[in-house]
């Protein structure tokens, strides 16, 4: 039997594959579904991935389109025992479709939705039969449970020297669309970078 991993790119992929290690319940086979990037080509290299095109925030015709994907992957005496995602709308297209056909199915919320869940994982935790996970204790509440996060594996790095100034900042942004940062405006790409400050200083901290 195998697993089936199922995660957007950036910080979903990002997180994906580092809690991997630690997922109980993942077999020794499994088989990725995320969008074709460098990043995903890179950090997925030598794995059994299948990509999708790009599904959006709120892309309620991609989620629908990727449905009929996650129909035919688990058409007939499908091979997968079990689907986990780290979201986000591409988890609307294979998780309720996987455990109808009897695959335990496991949807982690994101790091960054520290206050409560997104959209997705609102959505999810209606579908009967979803194990949905927090990665804050704090607002854990059934029938959200917290295991642990991605962060538990992160320690600190040295402290700044005291009263250095920090002249410039490289912000990456796992994103799609257009953000801005206090007036500073990207560009759509990915990943992206904001580059602040006087550029002839050096990037510190």
């Amino acid at each position: 039997m195998s697993t089936l991993l199922v995660s957007s790119v950036g910080g979903h992929l990002a997180e994906l594959h580092r809690l991997l290690p630690r997922l109980q319940g993942v077999e020794r086979d499994r088989v990725w579904v995320t969008f074709d990037t460098p990043q995903s080509r890179s950090v997925l290299d030598g794995e059994d991935v299948r990509f999708v095109d790009y599904t959006g925030p709120r892309d309620y015709a991609n989620v629908l389109r990727h449905s009929s994907v996650a129909r035919r992957m688990f058409a007939g005496r499908h091979p997968f025992s079990s689907v986990v995602s780290t979201g986000s709308g591409i988890a609307l297209s294979f998780l309720p479709i996987a455990r109808l056909r009897g695959a335990q199915c496991h949807y982690i919320e994101s790091a960054t939705r520290s206050l409560g869940p997104s959209l997705t994982g609102r959505v999810l935790r209606r579908c009967g039969g979803i194990s949905v996970y927090s990665q804050y204790r704090q607002w854990a509440r059934p029938p959200w449970r917290f295991s642990g996060s991605v962060f538990d594996t992160f320690s600190p790095g040295p402290q700044r020297t005291p009263g250095r100034r920090i002249g410039r900042v490289v912000v990456t942004l796992d994103g799609a669309s257009a953000t801005s940062a206090r007036g500073v405006s990207t560009t759509r790409s990915s990943p992206q970078s904001i580059v602040t400050g006087p550029p002839c200083q050096e990037v510190s901290g």
